[in-house]
């Protein structure tokens, strides 16, 4: 892999499963977080993510982790924003490089403070090295 990165994304859900799944196609080593064993280890072993995204098979460059890896180039944030806070709380103490950009794929409202997610992130990490990933739809 040259000059492939090293990628966290947060949240195993569909969203961020398919988040997790392209950049992996490009050639970049990705680690999925999630909270759910069942999910880390069909993740693993199988390449699939039979919970939220049974009709793909994923790839191999997709590892499954259960904590927070913080050796990384980039972090994207996809999880449901009920869980922003304590989320951006748990960033907020962890050693990330000062280098690492953040990716904010969350849509909503952080639900503590009611602020936007940017926002809170910024408030929370005292970080602004961050981008938002922004989808609409008809």
């Amino acid at each position: 892999m040259t000059n492939s990165k090293n990628i966290l994304v947060i949240g195993s859900g569909t969203w961020g499963t398919a988040v997790a799944n392209l950049i992996a196609e490009n050639n970049h080593r990705v680690f999925l977080n999630s909270i759910e064993d069942s999910v880390i280890n069909d993740i693993n072993l199988n390449h699939k993510n039979s919970k939220y995204f049974p009709e793909i098979n994923l790839n191999k460059n997709l590892i499954a982790i259960p904590n927070l890896k913080t050796e990384v180039d980039f972090v994207f944030v996809v999880v449901p924003s009920h869980a922003i806070y304590q989320l951006f709380s748990k960033i907020s103490e962890l050693n990330f490089s000062k280098k690492c950009i953040f990716v904010i794929c969350s849509k909503g409202f952080e639900h503590k403070n009611l602020d936007l997610i940017t926002d809170a992130f910024e408030k929370i990490t005292h970080r602004k090295n961050y981008a938002v990933i922004i989808v609409t739809g008809k």
